[in-house]
């Protein structure tokens, strides 16, 4: 069964977005150079097996994107200048993970009470806490933007009694385990990552002005304090164009 939701979630991909994000891709990677010729609509129609059409819906976002230009009598070329988004680079430790917070414009901050049950995971969530479906939790939630643009969505879960010492105020300015420091003293004890490639769904895909079923980049942080209580549960829902990972790979690895 979960296979075939994820065959019926790429089948619902329109066919010249999937082309255009292969094309989008082979000019931003550099296989493609600034005013060289692309492949003829005849070519591309013969290559992946599509209508004409097909292909200049594709071709004609791109254009619009600015990343090449058509020319009726001449063809089809890379665009001279592209803005190439320099991707920030994510490693496992904490302080980067808190300076990475700091790069960003905060936008649309809500601070809210919800049932479990109403939560993006709450599978997870009643297993961190060891809570019920019923049972009421705080999540935050805030738009991280660069240069106007949204990069980066995020939902923390915490218990009532830590996230009732918040404010909207202090959390537009600093960094939620920041703020938990000063306000209440909080120690973390430990935490851990995981990273894992989704497809966009209908709310975040609007949150971050992106397709529907893009590929996103999700990390999720759950940290604990002494004692092994459960602080919260973070998921960063980051586009794919503006960030990658990275492991450092020591002699003693091998």
């Amino acid at each position: 069964m979960k296979e075939a939701l994820g065959e019926r979630r790429f089948s619902s991909i329109p066919l010249y977005f999937r082309i255009e994000s292969l094309l989008r891709n082979k000019i931003l990677n550099g296989q493609w150079e600034p005013w060289e010729k692309l492949p003829t609509e005849v070519v591309f129609v013969e290559q992946f097996g599509v209508s004409l059409i097909t292909i200049r819906k594709a071709l004609s976002n791109l254009e619009q994107e600015g990343l090449i230009v058509r020319n009726r009598a001449k063809g089809t070329f890379v665009a001279e200048n592209i803005d190439v988004k320099r991707k920030f680079v994510i490693t496992n430790e904490v302080h980067n993970i808190l300076q990475d917070a700091d790069r960003y414009e905060v936008s649309d901050i809500s601070l809210k009470e919800i049932k479990l049950k109403d939560a993006r995971n709450a599978a997870e969530l009643r297993e961190f806490f060891k809570l019920t479906n019923e049972d009421k939790i705080y999540i935050l939630r805030r738009t991280r933007l660069l240069d106007e643009n949204p990069i980066y969505y995020l939902e923390n879960y915490m218990p009532i009694e830590i996230a009732k010492s918040l404010s909207i105020k202090d959390l537009e300015t600093k960094p939620l385990l920041n703020v938990l420091k000063e306000q209440i003293h909080l120690t973390i004890d430990h935490g851990v990552m995981y990273i894992e490639a989704i497809p966009a769904d209908i709310d975040v895909a609007e949150i971050l002005k992106t397709q529907l079923f893009e590929p996103l980049m999700l990390r999720q942080l759950r940290y604990w304090m002494p004692g092994g209580k459960p602080l919260e549960i973070v998921n960063a829902f980051m586009r794919q164009d503006y960030f990658k990972y990275k492991v450092n790979i020591s002699e003693t690895s091998f």
